[in-house]
């Protein structure tokens, strides 16, 4: 199928099945809460037998590239089974209540791993303590991933959480530098486009409610792209615990901008690329700008098929700063 070797395998009460895969096989890594998913097909014979919730692992020579479980089967008249499969971060769908006082990032996604009797990997401490957070009945990636934003918001670190090899892992994107040069002769194709009409704001105004009922108002704004643009204003609110104007500061300069998106098809592939990773980018065609420079993955499309392993990827870094 490829140069490198593609192993299936289900385990299935006991049994470890080795399946031919059929067409092209996919493996998708996002860098939000939506974790990893991987679609494959597979002929139905006399001997292959296997359930929703068995594991299934996915090998590219000696590396395990995916690790997850089944959630959905599909047959056809032809006798095939198309599989979707997804990792752990699949079931930080669940929801729950916490009360978390004084707790980084890490020390919530260590707390809600141990609950929910997943697995964990490498958890890098993310230092940043969020003095008061309650969450009734969140789902969980939806609580880390505050976690997370309000880490970011204030110290401006990017952690990502993602599953290596069955074990959930949470790290600075910093440490996530992959060996990889992306150039229009590595690529097939681009997909550029550039707007104001998603997540962009020239205005910052937060509002912070003090012990005795009083509201102190945190007031951020540019006047040069108010004029171009218009007024385009985003509001929230201050926790006791934190500094209102440099968060109203760190917001504008987050928001105030043209969210461009950069979208790249058919690029060699490398296992190593997953949501989150950093990677060299010499782009020449995109439109307005070039881009020269280190560029995050914000998602990743692996497919293995007759073309042998490419990748669809979608980048932010620069002047990209929003994805599709």
């Amino acid at each position: 199928m490829t140069e490198e070797e593609i192993r299936l395998e289900i385990e299935s009460e006991g049994i470890c099945y080795i399946p031919m895969v059929c067409s092209e096989m996919t493996v998708c890594r996002f860098r939000s809460k939506d974790g990893a998913k991987a679609q494959f097909s597979v002929v139905k014979d006399p001997y292959l037998s296997f359930q929703e919730g068995d594991r299934v692992r996915i090998r590219a020579g000696d590396e395990v590239v995916f690790v997850g479980y089944i959630f959905t089967k599909e047959r056809n008249r032809e006798g095939m089974i198309l599989v979707t499969a997804y990792d752990q971060i699949r079931y930080l769908k669940n929801r729950a209540t916490y009360v978390f006082t004084g707790m980084t990032a890490t020390q919530m996604v260590e707390q809600i791993a141990r609950d929910f009797q997943l697995e964990t990997g490498k958890m890098e401490d993310s230092s940043y303590s969020i003095a008061l957070r309650v969450e009734d009945e969140a789902p969980l990636a939806e609580i880390i991933y505050r976690a997370i934003q309000d880490t970011y918001d204030n110290t401006g670190r990017q952690f990502v959480l993602y599953d290596e090899g069955g074990k959930l892992c949470f790290e600075d994107t910093e440490n996530l530098v992959a060996a990889y040069e992306l150039t229009n002769e590595t690529a097939q194709d681009i997909r550029y486009r550039s707007t104001i009409d998603k997540d962009t704001y020239n205005q910052v105004k937060l509002r912070k409610r003090g012990k005795k009922g009083n509201v102190t108002e945190y007031v951020e704004k540019d006047e040069v792209t108010i004029d171009r643009w218009g007024l385009l204003q985003l509001t929230g609110t201050v926790q006791e615990e934190e500094n209102g104007q440099e968060k109203a500061r760190a917001l504008l300069l987050s928001h105030n901008r043209v969210n461009r998106s950069l979208v790249v098809q058919g690029a060699f592939g490398d296992w190593k690329i997953r949501g989150g990773s950093i990677i060299t980018v010499n782009l020449q065609e995109t439109g307005d700008i070039l881009i020269h420079q280190a560029m995050m993955v914000e998602w990743v499309r692996h497919t293995v098929g007759a073309m042998g392993h490419t990748m669809e990827l979608c980048l932010r870094g620069g002047w990209i700063n929003d994805e599709e």
